[in-house]
């Protein structure tokens, strides 16, 4: 595989979970309130890791940052009847800013 095939692979699936994964954390915490806090906080700890883990590959994916563009980037059609999409990327100037939510997280 080459590299740029494997960049496309992991802009499938990295930025949508990056985004989606403390959304569905959220919800299912919502909808499990009989949780106790201490299970609850656990989940939320844990999620937020994984979430710091995704950003830091995601940074560590869209490098080297002199070239133009995203490093990283993820088109998905979401709504064709519309001509709604999906679109996230990771450039120089987002990957400072999706490691800084990550790590406030995680805090």
């Amino acid at each position: 595989m080459s590299s740029d095939s494997v960049d496309r692979v992991v802009a499938g699936w990295l930025l949508p979970t990056l985004v989606a994964l403390p959304l569905v954390a959220a919800l299912g915490l919502l909808g499990l309130r009989r949780l106790s806090e201490r299970v609850a906080a656990l989940v939320g700890v844990v999620v937020a890791s994984v979430t710091a883990i995704l950003a830091v590959a995601g940074a560590v994916a869209a490098a080297p940052f002199d070239a133009p563009g995203f490093g990283v980037e993820s088109d998905h059609r979401w709504i064709p009847a519309l001509g709604v999409r999906m679109h996230l990327g990771l450039d120089g100037v987002s990957v400072p800013l999706v490691l800084l939510t990550a790590l406030l997280g995680v805090l």
